[in-house]
């Protein structure tokens, strides 16, 4: 029963390494050739005749209507010049200038204080600021 082969334990063969260590950096062994690359230059894609360009601007003139044109609509904003968005009329709000500057003084968690803001924002739009004048928000139109 004295077999050499079950003697010996099985020690799995260790593949090489393919880095080696040089001076503590470390170096790949083998070092691939670099092939030469032929450049080649391609021609440039000629479009056929009978294939129209990709974009192709389109100038249509439209017909505005009398009643659109009385009130100052174009066909293009180039031909009007830039219009006020206050023509003299002040714009109607669910609130009076007092309350706005009410409500902007109320904690944010208030919906008083929201609808004071938006009532803000949409005067700020307009360029329109609140001052308040011996106790009275008055509106101030900037310029």
């Amino acid at each position: 029963m004295d077999d050499p082969v079950q003697q010996r334990p099985y020690v799995p063969q260790q593949p090489q390494p393919s880095v080696q260590l040089v001076a503590g950096v470390s170096k790949e062994a083998e070092i691939m050739p670099v092939k030469a690359v032929d450049i080649v230059q391609i021609p440039e894609y000629e479009r056929p005749s009978e294939v129209p360009p990709p974009i192709e601007v389109v100038k249509a003139h439209i017909d505005v209507p009398a009643d659109l044109t009385a009130i100052g609509v174009s066909n293009s904003p180039r031909d009007v010049p830039a219009i006020q968005a206050t023509q003299g009329t002040t714009p109607s709000m669910p609130l009076t200038d007092d309350q706005i500057g009410e409500g902007l003084s109320k904690k944010p968690s208030s919906s008083f204080r929201w609808l004071a803001e938006w009532c803000r924002r949409q005067l700020m739009k307009l360029h329109i600021t609140l001052q308040k004048v011996q106790g009275h928000f008055i509106r101030v139109q900037e310029r």
